[in-house]
Protein backbone atom coordinates (compact mmCIF):
# COMPACT_ATOMS: atom_id res chain seq x y z
CA UNK A 1 0.00 0.00 0.00
CA UNK A 2 1.34 3.37 -1.00
CA UNK A 3 0.83 6.31 1.30
CA UNK A 4 0.70 9.99 0.44
CA UNK A 5 1.04 13.19 2.38
CA UNK A 6 -1.37 16.06 1.79
CA UNK A 7 -0.24 19.63 2.45
CA UNK A 8 -1.34 23.08 1.37
CA UNK A 9 -0.05 26.61 1.13
CA UNK A 10 -1.46 29.45 3.19
CA UNK A 11 -4.11 31.67 1.63
CA UNK A 12 -2.87 34.68 -0.22
CA UNK A 13 -4.88 37.65 -1.46
CA UNK A 14 -4.52 38.36 -5.17
CA UNK A 15 -5.23 41.64 -6.91
CA UNK A 16 -7.47 41.45 -9.95
CA UNK A 17 -11.03 42.05 -11.10
CA UNK A 18 -12.36 41.39 -7.60
CA UNK A 19 -9.98 43.95 -6.08
CA UNK A 20 -12.50 46.71 -6.71
CA UNK A 21 -13.01 49.33 -4.02
CA UNK A 22 -16.33 49.70 -2.27
CA UNK A 23 -18.49 52.81 -2.68
CA UNK A 24 -20.36 54.75 -0.03
CA UNK A 25 -24.05 55.68 -0.15
CA UNK A 26 -25.71 58.10 2.30
CA UNK A 27 -29.45 57.80 2.92
CA UNK A 28 -31.81 59.96 4.99
CA UNK A 29 -33.60 58.20 7.85
CA UNK A 30 -36.47 60.25 9.29
CA UNK A 31 -36.39 58.21 12.52
CA UNK A 32 -32.94 59.63 13.41
CA UNK A 33 -32.49 62.91 15.26
CA UNK A 34 -31.54 65.84 13.01
CA UNK A 35 -27.80 65.99 12.34
CA UNK A 36 -27.05 62.46 13.59
CA UNK A 37 -25.72 59.60 11.48
CA UNK A 38 -24.34 56.09 11.73
CA UNK A 39 -22.86 53.41 9.49
CA UNK A 40 -25.54 50.80 8.81
CA UNK A 41 -23.34 48.59 6.61
CA UNK A 42 -19.55 48.74 6.80
CA UNK A 43 -17.93 48.67 3.35
CA UNK A 44 -15.29 46.14 2.34
CA UNK A 45 -13.23 45.96 -0.83
CA UNK A 46 -13.60 43.01 -3.18
CA UNK A 47 -10.90 40.34 -3.21
CA UNK A 48 -9.77 37.05 -4.69
CA UNK A 49 -8.29 34.34 -2.47
CA UNK A 50 -6.22 31.54 -4.01
CA UNK A 51 -5.21 28.34 -2.22
CA UNK A 52 -2.93 25.71 -3.76
CA UNK A 53 -3.26 22.11 -2.55
CA UNK A 54 -0.13 20.02 -3.12
CA UNK A 55 -0.14 16.20 -2.91
CA UNK A 56 3.28 14.52 -2.50
CA UNK A 57 4.31 10.88 -2.43
CA UNK A 58 6.36 9.39 0.42
CA UNK A 59 9.57 10.54 -1.29
CA UNK A 60 8.41 14.16 -1.40
CA UNK A 61 7.73 14.21 -5.14
CA UNK A 62 4.74 16.24 -6.23
CA UNK A 63 1.96 13.95 -7.40
CA UNK A 64 -0.67 16.61 -7.95
CA UNK A 65 -1.34 20.31 -7.44
CA UNK A 66 -4.78 21.89 -7.42
CA UNK A 67 -5.59 25.60 -7.38
CA UNK A 68 -8.78 26.76 -5.67
CA UNK A 69 -9.91 30.35 -6.07
CA UNK A 70 -12.74 32.26 -4.37
CA UNK A 71 -13.90 35.65 -5.63
CA UNK A 72 -15.60 38.11 -3.27
CA UNK A 73 -17.41 41.18 -4.61
CA UNK A 74 -17.12 44.49 -2.75
CA UNK A 75 -19.76 45.28 -0.12
CA UNK A 76 -20.85 48.90 -0.41
CA UNK A 77 -20.99 51.07 2.69
CA UNK A 78 -24.36 52.52 3.73
CA UNK A 79 -24.55 55.54 6.04
CA UNK A 80 -27.89 56.64 7.51
CA UNK A 81 -28.37 60.22 8.68
CA UNK A 82 -31.15 62.34 10.12
CA UNK A 83 -32.36 65.42 8.30
CA UNK A 84 -30.63 68.72 9.13
CA UNK A 85 -32.92 71.54 10.28
CA UNK A 86 -31.93 75.05 9.26
CA UNK A 87 -34.21 78.05 9.72
CA UNK A 88 -37.28 75.88 10.23
CA UNK A 89 -36.70 74.02 6.94
CA UNK A 90 -35.55 70.43 6.61
CA UNK A 91 -32.60 69.85 4.30
CA UNK A 92 -31.17 66.56 3.08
Amino acid sequence: MESIRLSGNHQKPVNGEAGKKYSTTTKVDDTLAPGTSYVKTRGTDGSTIEVTRTVRDVNGNIVRQDLFASVYDPINEVILKGRIEAGGLLHI
